[in-house]
């Protein structure tokens, strides 16, 4: 009797060390070995952007370094994960405009690409085949491995290039005001021609002016290849001289630009949060 008991122990033991390690087969643990970046959103797309900085003499000073200020911002904010890179020539509106005298600076942005994506859990092998374990134990352990090294590869990619760029944005902010007494707007219309040519990303023209004409212009053919044109902190001291001016720019660039040119006052300018979405 004794013996039997015993026996039945033993069974009843082993039924339920069964019992428990069936359970434990849901158990999840990450074993996908080869984490990529997070695709669940698309990068993106290459920018590529011309600032031309009104230096004439009927343009405000002021209005000068807060747009200097503000595009710096805008594109300080371009350095995240998920973005193919921006490339940003910053020039000046002078009395030649499209001349290599008129050039102030070129920032590049990085591409940046997203962090990985979450690691995926998928259930254990059953708990009374060791070798499946180990097998999977192996994988989770690669899995974190990879999953760290790429997580820490982005960040330290992002935070280099936030170092570099601000480097460029704090130059930006100081951009110095040699002073004309003309300005040859075409000219900047006519440059950007140039710059945006065989590019594939969205296109952005940012101009502080007061818009107004001074002196001989450079227009020979303008294709801003669909740009999107702003004219940022645009200065004039009565509504008609403001539409006036407007609508000569929309009227003179209709042939050549057939999208919109957006005009922001100082006030607009300073509430835009961002520019180059």
């Amino acid at each position: 009797m004794p013996r039997l008991q015993k026996t039945i122990r033993c069974v009843v033991g082993f039924l339920f060390l069964v019992v428990i390690l069936s359970a434990c087969e849901g158990i999840p643990v990450f074993v996908n070995s080869t984490p990529t970046p997070d695709t669940s959103h698309p990068p993106a797309p290459s920018k590529t952007i011309v600032f031309c900085n009104d230096e004439s003499g009927s343009y405000p000073l002021s209005y000068f370094q807060s747009a200097a200020r503000k595009v710096a911002d805008w594109v300080g904010e371009l350095v995240q994960p998920g973005q193919a890179g921006s490339t940003i020539y910053v020039r000046y509106i002078n009395s030649d405009s499209y001349s290599d005298t008129a050039y102030f600076t070129t920032i590049d942005v990085p591409s940046i690409p997203y962090e990985p994506g979450e690691l995926t859990p998928l259930p254990t092998p059953p708990p009374l085949d060791p070798p499946a374990r180990g097998t999977a134990t192996a994988a989770t352990q690669a899995t974190q491995i990879a999953y760290g090294n790429q997580k820490t590869s982005v960040e330290t990619l992002l935070s280099d290039s936030q170092k570099t760029v601000k480097a460029k944005t704090d130059q930006l902010r100081k951009m110095p005001h040699p002073g004309t007494s003309s300005s040859d707007i075409w000219g900047c219309f006519q440059k950007a021609t140039d710059l945006f040519l065989g590019t594939t990303g969205p296109n952005f023209l940012v101009i502080a002016s007061d818009m107004e004409i001074a002196g001989p212009q450079q227009k020979v053919k303008v294709n801003l290849n669909n740009a999107s044109v702003t004219v940022i902190n645009f200065k004039c001291y009565d509504a008609n001289s403001c539409y006036s001016r407007e609508n000569y720019w929309v009227g003179a660039l209709k042939n050549d630009h057939p999208g919109p040119i957006h005009f922001l006052d100082p006030e607009s300018t300073a509430q835009k949060d961002q520019l180059f979405n």
